[in-house]
């Protein structure tokens, strides 16, 4: 396993191009009669604008913490620390712990030595983990077990076996993959459709088809762009369209209805588009983001659309005046965790609390992400989820990557995180 700390690592060579290309989307949305015309598409990988004056600090590591960042003590010792430089320390470290990053599952190890793989989606289940891996000809999804040890992978599903049931060479789950009793079920977007595959015995079946949704829709065709992971309990999932701009419920095998009609999305927010990331909390309430507002929405379980986060504390939070949201994760610690790809940063915040806002941090920074994992992260993270017990998240790198944790560094490191830059800290598989 391997991890790293916090701080600048711009001196270590990176392996990946340092200006990957983004993922071409899967087509664009065609216009839907009655509804404004869009402030910007959001297909399935959802905006990624770059900010025009480059990459902006955010405002913990601005004046005076920049200082701490890059020199902590006085040219004459360390014994001459200023009060100030204390208050400073300690207000930049509330705000913003020092975090680790750990590769749980290396690229390698996923994709079995092929090496034309991209990972597009992944679920843990306690130690165990399930990865939806996409390439030319040789999609497969495979089970990782023993996620703190040494891990082991095993192919559940073949390349052979996927093209067989789906007649596509191609496979992605993004955000809709999970477990439900003993089926691994995924939302698909090459086939438009909900699958399940057998834990026990390996079948892999349509759980929800493609035909069944357009009856619903009223359309020709679908195209897949955001869903939700299924519900664990019952398998309850949502889609959302991307040629109707509807949200549909799937509640059963076949059995689907509308859930958000694309007018109700229009009058929330000026148009009907979804960023390709959406999730429910423990309350039953559905949480999407918006790539044009630059916000987070819900709808309530008794069905009330609203705003859940406004652009302006993101633009706070990042120093960034844009937003793109790529995933979105709700955590044990009833904490919503979300990827934004412009400033390519992962914050987190409670949306519970009386004044959700308030609550939003940066959780780790395009610095951090950029030097752990060895690449620009920008258009790289569109799945995350929780592993282990308040441990920290997991997020898929598409281009070239495996699967990685984040965890906050405990408080006695965070002053070494902050001051030994240019630092890298292995640790061997089955070690904390």
């Amino acid at each position: 396993m391997r991890q790293h700390g916090s701080g600048d690592f711009s001196a270590l060579p990176s392996p990946f191009p340092q200006n990957p290309s983004p993922r071409p989307r899967r087509g664009t949305l065609p216009p839907l009669a009655g509804l404004p015309p869009a402030a910007e598409e959001t297909g399935r990988r959802g905006r990624a604008t770059q900010n025009a004056a480059g990459r902006t600090c955010p405002p913990y590591l601005s004046g005076a913490g920049d200082f701490l960042l890059h020199s902590p003590f006085p040219k004459g010792g360390c014994c001459k620390i200023h009060l100030l430089a204390l208050i400073v320390l300690f207000c930049a470290s509330a705000l913003h712990a020092a975090v680790l990053v750990q590769e749980l599952v290396s690229w390698t190890l996923a994709d079995g030595g092929v090496g034309s793989f991209s990972v597009n989606g992944h679920n843990v289940d306690g130690d165990r983990m399930y990865i939806c891996l996409d390439g030319n000809g040789v999609s497969q999804i495979v089970r990782i077990d023993d996620l703190a040890g040494t891990p082991v992978r095993t192919q559940l599903v073949s390349a052979a076996q996927w093209l067989a049931a789906s007649g596509k060479t191609s496979i992605g789950t993004s955000s809709g993959f999970g477990i439900v009793g003993d089926y691994l079920q995924m939302a698909e977007p090459a086939t438009d459709e909900i699958w399940r595959y057998n834990l026990t015995n390996g079948a892999l079946f349509r759980y929800c088809d493609n035909a069944t949704i357009r009856a619903v829709s009223g359309k020709a065709t679908l195209q897949f762009v955001a869903n939700s992971q299924p519900e664990p309990s019952n398998g309850q999932q949502v889609v959302y369209d991307s040629v109707s701009r509807n949200m549909y419920l799937v509640t059963g095998s076949n059995l689907v209805s509308v859930l958000v009609t694309a007018v109700q999305l229009s009058n929330l927010y000026g148009d009907a588009f979804v960023a390709n990331c959406m999730t429910y909390d423990t309350q039953g309430n559905l949480y999407w983001g918006h790539n044009g507002s630059d916000s987070l929405y819900l709808r309530t379980s008794n069905g009330v659309l609203q705003i859940a986060l406004a652009s302006n504390a993101i633009y706070a939070a990042t120093a960034v005046s844009n937003v793109g949201f790529s995933a979105i994760c709700y955590a044990p610690d009833n904490k919503f965790y979300f990827m934004d790809s412009v400033s390519s940063s992962i914050l987190s915040f409670d949306p519970h609390a009386p004044n959700p806002a308030a609550t939003l941090q940066v959780l780790i920074t395009e610095d951090e992400l950029t030097n752990s994992i060895a690449g620009p992260p920008a258009y790289n993270i569109s799945g995350l989820s929780w592993f282990g017990t308040g441990m920290g998240l997991t997020f898929n790198n598409e281009y070239g990557g495996g699967v990685y944790r984040i965890v906050p560094e405990p408080a006695g490191l965070i002053f070494a995180a902050l001051f030994s830059v240019r630092r890298v800290r292995r640790v061997q598989p089955g070690r904390r």
